[in-house]
């Protein structure tokens, strides 16, 4: 960039090399979306690098500083099991249809009109909860091939007091 372009205002993007205007403070991009982004991820990255590089420098086997916040309180979600369970479990419509197989109800078209599910919902969840191991598929006919669902003995079993619980506390607070 020469000193005229710099009293213009004016420079070059250093990703295409387009024409970019800088009058009033912040350069105004003419060029694309994705050579703005290539620009500031790298002026992101040259920020992070001088930062590591000043981190270091000043003590470089140093422990975190106690103003610095601890590990465990990060950005990233917490693993929990509450949050496992809810993608499973979690999905609208999902504990409808584990209630309807709990009652007894166990042919598709069944759990469909008692839970108030499309078709294309009901199939989809009992897919992901027969993948997850809550429920089996157990054909009573061959044609055509038709099934039935039923918790299974061990995760699906294990349902039943959580839907207790949580029918008391509809019937209490809801």
């Amino acid at each position: 960039m020469s000193r005229d372009d710099c009293e213009a205002g004016m420079a070059d993007c250093e990703i295409c090399g387009s024409e970019l205007d800088q009058r009033g403070g912040r350069p105004r991009h003419t060029c694309s979306a994705a050579c703005r982004q290539t620009a500031y991820r790298r002026r992101r990255g040259t920020e992070l690098e001088a930062l590591r590089a000043n981190a270091a420098s000043v003590r470089p086997d140093a422990a975190p500083s106690p103003l610095s916040p601890p590990s465990w309180l990060s950005n990233s979600p917490r693993a929990c099991p509450i949050t496992s369970s809810l993608r499973i479990l979690g999905e609208r419509g999902t504990l409808l249809a584990i209630r309807e197989i709990n009652y007894g109800v166990h042919r598709f078209q069944q759990i469909a009109r008692y839970s108030g599910l499309s078709p294309d919902v009901l199939a989809d969840r009992l897919r992901k909860l027969e993948n997850a191991g809550v429920i089996e598929r157990r054909q009573y006919s061959e044609r055509p091939p038709r099934y039935e669902y039923h918790l299974t003995r061990d995760a699906g079993e294990e349902l039943r007091p959580v839907l207790r619980a949580l029918a008391e506390w509809g019937t209490k607070w809801a």
